[in-house]
């Protein structure tokens, strides 16, 4: 374990607990998807899963991350890509750019991320939902894990596509009476 792994570790425990409320699915109303953007940014199974869940009636945000210091992508209430200028010399956000993702609460978050991105664990930390759901990547941040073992690990965009219905499934099962 590298420096900044156990500096993310040492916050991740210090970190206010939040009261865990399964979801109902269909009393899911904002959701927010935490995602790996390509390099290009363009992101079409992203726009894909986005245009699913409005069908669904669901409250979308989303939140890339790019693994560069600029983003080309402008910041839009509902979609918001960082880079790595958002983030600190130790690997963590920066006090603003956490500040400015705390501000808003949802019902659900989904981590679409498919690799052990010391980033991405730092926003999926940071974001306040009353449910967390990713890839099991041994993190600990998350409310349930999906175990997934995809069929290619050579095409991203696929891995993404797998979980999200893996997760979707998963979801639509949890009937809740909160």
């Amino acid at each position: 374990m590298n420096l900044k792994e156990w500096i993310f570790n040492r916050r991740l425990k210090r970190q206010e607990k939040q009261p865990v409320r399964f979801p109902n699915w269909e009393r899911v109303r904002n959701i927010i998807v935490l995602y790996e953007s390509d390099i290009m940014e363009k992101n079409p199974s992203i726009r894909r899963i986005v245009n699913e869940l409005h069908e669904e009636g669901k409250d979308v945000t989303i939140l890339g991350y790019v693994p560069r210091k600029d983003v080309s992508s402008a910041n839009l209430p509902q979609s918001r890509m960082l880079g790595q200028k958002d983030f600190g010399w130790l690997g963590g956000l920066k006090q603003e750019v956490a500040d400015d993702i705390r501000k808003r609460h949802y019902d659900l978050m989904i981590d679409l991320s498919i690799r052990n991105e010391l980033a991405m664990k730092y926003i999926a930390m940071y974001l306040l939902a009353d449910f967390k759901v990713g890839r099991n990547l041994g993190e600990g941040i998350h409310n349930m894990l999906i175990n997934l073992t995809p069929t290619s690990e050579d095409d991203p965009v696929a891995v993404q596509e797998e979980l999200y219905r893996e997760i979707i499934r998963y979801l639509k099962m949890i009937k809740s009476n909160d």
